[in-house]
């Protein structure tokens, strides 16, 4: 039977700046929505002065943070930074939890930090809704995370067609998933990008000339070889003579690594600035204003079709999603990333490039699907899962 006028709490967590930027606007219109209140818990690099302290962002926005979850850790880049995070985090996500009793708890993708949340709203019997499930990354042990989080769910909201199929693979039923597309692409037709300008005036980099738009990830599967990844990529990089935007890397082990390499690159390189963190509207007004992406970041994957920026993906980290014609693999060999950057730089942006992440308009379908389930099902039905076996 449906519920009547039923408010229901909805706890988004969020640990990073990539991940609030794919959440911030599905995280506004849940705050808009009548039927709805949002408690918002905040943790991991938001809360570190290294990587920016970005959760000043979300403050910005207009959020009201209900619960900061990690302040003793000041600094995050290798395996044990990592495992005292989790630890913390999920003692704070357990007196968090109980304390606010949300209906539901939605969360991203595949960080590391997820696995303290699977712990504490398991323990409390609280519905998962999770966003970028069936996605495959081969090079990174984020590919573990993001399949145990779908196991541990409730509600599934996923890219597109072969994503849900592989929801499906690991058993879940067919009424718990929903193909929304990724909510991180609803920012293109809701935010006011910066002129070339404007931007160019920001980061300090005349964006009129060419300009290479760069992240770069440690690849966690493949950490003993990160070196070598970081020499070859500088070795492209100073063939190349263009200007190189570079965003920091992701919180993950390795990343002080790669941070200390563009650091010092950067100090006597002319032609390139190193930022902690662009911020949302930034970063996608520089797909729009650069002439081509470099790295192995996901949004080189995700979000560059729309503004069709050629993107030059190296390596592993991306291996196994999907990926539009604007999208050049190369290996991590410096000859290869240089043949890829000339290619893209041939690339017609003119010419129309299907995306394969859905259309910008993933927040009303994640919402309407949320509010369907919640007002049609108990806490009990939703909670008690069920493998379907192919």
């Amino acid at each position: 039977m449906k519920k009547q006028n039923k408010i229901y709490k909805i706890c988004f967590i969020t640990n990073s700046r990539s991940e609030y930027g794919l959440m911030k606007w599905l995280m506004d219109d849940f705050k808009s929505h009548n039927s709805f209140k949002i408690l918002i818990f905040v943790g991991g690099p938001h809360l570190v002065k290294n990587f920016g302290y970005t959760y000043k962002e979300i403050l910005k926005d207009g959020f009201r943070i209900t619960k900061f979850c990690n302040k003793k850790i000041e600094k995050i880049s290798n395996k044990s930074d990592w495992a005292e995070t989790l630890c913390e985090l999920t003692v704070n996500y357990l007196n968090g939890l109980k304390k606010h009793q949300p209906d539901c708890i939605f969360f991203m993708g595949d960080r590391i930090e997820n696995m303290a949340l699977l712990s504490a709203s398991s323990l409390l019997n609280i519905p998962l809704a999770h966003i970028s499930g069936g996605e495959i990354t081969e090079g990174a042990v984020d590919d573990q995370i993001r399949h145990a989080s779908t196991k541990m769910s409730h509600m599934h909201f996923v890219a597109n067609k072969e994503y849900y199929n592989r929801v499906t693979q690991l058993g879940e039923e067919k009424w718990r998933i929903c193909i929304s597309g990724e909510p991180g692409l609803d920012s293109f037709k809701r935010v006011k990008l910066y002129t070339v300008d404007e931007l160019s005036k920001s980061v300090g980099l005349n964006l009129n000339e060419t300009t290479a738009l760069v992240t770069f990830h440690s690849v966690t599967m493949e950490l003993s070889k990160l070196s070598y990844y970081l020499e070859e990529l500088i070795k492209a990089i100073d063939k190349i003579n263009i200007q190189y935007l570079v965003t920091y890397p992701s919180p993950d082990p390795g990343s002080a690594q790669i941070i200390k390499t563009f650091e010092d690159y950067s100090k006597y390189k002319k032609n390139m600035v190193f930022v902690k963190s662009l911020g949302q509207t930034k970063y996608l007004s520089a797909l729009y204003h650069c002439k081509l992406m470099l790295g192995n970041s996901s949004s080189g994957l995700v979000e560059s079709a729309i503004p069709n920026i050629p993107v030059v993906n190296i390596g592993n980290r991306q291996k196994g999603r999907v990926k539009g014609e604007n999208v050049f693999d190369v290996s991590y060999n410096h000859k290869d990333i240089i043949r890829g950057i000339n290619k893209s730089l041939l690339y017609d942006r003119s010419k129309k490039c299907k995306s394969l992440y859905g259309n910008g308009n993933a927040s009303n379908k994640i919402i309407k699907f949320t509010l369907k389930t919640l007002d049609n099902f108990n806490n009990e039905k939703i909670l008690t899962k069920k493998f379907i076996d192919k």
